[in-house]
Protein backbone atom coordinates (compact mmCIF):
# COMPACT_ATOMS: atom_id res chain seq x y z
CA UNK A 1 0.00 0.00 0.00
CA UNK A 2 2.89 2.50 1.19
CA UNK A 3 4.62 1.67 -2.00
CA UNK A 4 2.19 2.60 -4.38
CA UNK A 5 1.17 5.60 -2.47
CA UNK A 6 4.89 6.57 -3.18
CA UNK A 7 4.89 5.71 -6.96
CA UNK A 8 1.62 7.56 -7.01
CA UNK A 9 3.06 10.37 -5.69
CA UNK A 10 6.56 10.66 -7.25
CA UNK A 11 4.75 10.82 -10.12
CA UNK A 12 2.21 13.49 -9.91
CA UNK A 13 5.34 15.57 -8.06
CA UNK A 14 7.55 14.50 -11.29
CA UNK A 15 4.84 16.55 -13.32
CA UNK A 16 4.28 19.11 -10.97
CA UNK A 17 7.72 20.44 -10.81
CA UNK A 18 8.29 19.71 -14.63
CA UNK A 19 5.49 21.93 -14.74
CA UNK A 20 6.32 25.15 -13.00
CA UNK A 21 9.73 24.72 -14.37
CA UNK A 22 8.15 25.29 -17.84
CA UNK A 23 6.10 28.25 -16.36
CA UNK A 24 8.87 29.75 -14.34
CA UNK A 25 12.33 28.77 -15.95
CA UNK A 26 15.07 28.21 -13.34
CA UNK A 27 12.07 27.97 -10.77
CA UNK A 28 13.47 24.06 -9.74
CA UNK A 29 16.20 23.00 -11.71
CA UNK A 30 18.94 25.64 -10.41
CA UNK A 31 18.25 23.42 -7.08
CA UNK A 32 17.44 20.23 -8.28
CA UNK A 33 16.89 17.75 -11.34
CA UNK A 34 12.82 16.41 -11.54
CA UNK A 35 13.85 13.75 -13.04
CA UNK A 36 15.35 11.83 -10.04
CA UNK A 37 11.91 11.73 -9.49
CA UNK A 38 10.94 9.91 -12.30
CA UNK A 39 13.77 7.21 -11.77
CA UNK A 40 12.50 6.78 -8.43
CA UNK A 41 9.19 6.43 -9.73
CA UNK A 42 10.48 3.81 -12.06
CA UNK A 43 11.99 1.99 -9.33
CA UNK A 44 8.75 1.77 -7.04
CA UNK A 45 6.75 0.61 -10.50
CA UNK A 46 9.40 -2.23 -10.40
CA UNK A 47 8.90 -3.05 -7.35
CA UNK A 48 4.73 -3.05 -7.69
CA UNK A 49 4.89 -4.67 -10.71
CA UNK A 50 7.63 -7.73 -8.93
CA UNK A 51 5.12 -8.02 -6.10
CA UNK A 52 1.89 -7.74 -8.22
CA UNK A 53 0.28 -4.99 -6.11
CA UNK A 54 -2.37 -3.71 -9.06
CA UNK A 55 -2.53 0.34 -9.32
CA UNK A 56 -6.41 0.78 -8.89
CA UNK A 57 -8.13 2.85 -11.17
CA UNK A 58 -10.72 5.60 -10.49
CA UNK A 59 -12.81 7.38 -13.86
CA UNK A 60 -13.21 10.35 -12.21
CA UNK A 61 -9.60 10.82 -11.09
CA UNK A 62 -8.44 9.72 -14.02
CA UNK A 63 -10.48 12.30 -16.30
CA UNK A 64 -9.72 14.87 -13.96
CA UNK A 65 -6.03 14.30 -14.57
CA UNK A 66 -6.24 14.57 -18.61
CA UNK A 67 -8.02 17.69 -17.84
CA UNK A 68 -5.36 19.53 -15.63
CA UNK A 69 -2.76 17.81 -18.26
CA UNK A 70 -4.98 19.50 -21.09
CA UNK A 71 -5.32 22.86 -19.35
CA UNK A 72 -1.48 22.73 -18.31
CA UNK A 73 -0.35 22.29 -21.94
CA UNK A 74 -2.65 24.93 -23.13
CA UNK A 75 -0.64 27.31 -20.71
CA UNK A 76 2.58 25.96 -21.98
CA UNK A 77 1.51 26.16 -25.67
CA UNK A 78 0.83 29.41 -25.33
CA UNK A 79 3.64 31.19 -23.73
CA UNK A 80 6.30 29.08 -25.30
CA UNK A 81 4.81 29.46 -28.99
CA UNK A 82 5.39 33.13 -29.73
CA UNK A 83 7.47 31.82 -32.37
CA UNK A 84 5.28 29.51 -33.84
CA UNK A 85 3.18 33.40 -35.30
CA UNK A 86 0.10 32.14 -36.87
CA UNK A 87 0.02 28.20 -35.98
CA UNK A 88 0.46 29.25 -32.57
CA UNK A 89 -4.02 28.88 -32.34
CA UNK A 90 -3.62 25.42 -34.08
CA UNK A 91 -1.15 23.92 -32.08
CA UNK A 92 -2.16 25.30 -28.77
CA UNK A 93 -5.66 23.87 -29.46
CA UNK A 94 -3.68 20.38 -30.61
CA UNK A 95 -1.68 20.58 -27.01
CA UNK A 96 -4.78 20.28 -25.45
CA UNK A 97 -6.02 17.44 -27.22
CA UNK A 98 -3.21 15.46 -26.94
CA UNK A 99 -4.21 14.34 -23.24
CA UNK A 100 -7.21 13.03 -24.16
CA UNK A 101 -6.51 11.49 -26.98
CA UNK A 102 -3.67 9.73 -25.12
CA UNK A 103 -6.12 8.62 -22.28
CA UNK A 104 -8.32 7.09 -25.17
CA UNK A 105 -5.72 5.27 -26.30
CA UNK A 106 -4.34 3.89 -23.58
CA UNK A 107 -7.78 3.23 -22.06
CA UNK A 108 -8.91 1.30 -25.23
CA UNK A 109 -5.20 -0.80 -25.03
CA UNK A 110 -5.87 -1.92 -21.57
CA UNK A 111 -9.22 -3.13 -21.82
Amino acid sequence: MYIRFAFLLSIAMYFLLVFLDVTFPGLVSNYLSAHWLLLIGLALYIVLAAKGIPIERHAGVERGIVVLFGFGATIVTWNLGRPLEEYRILFTFLSALIPYIAYRVLLVSNS
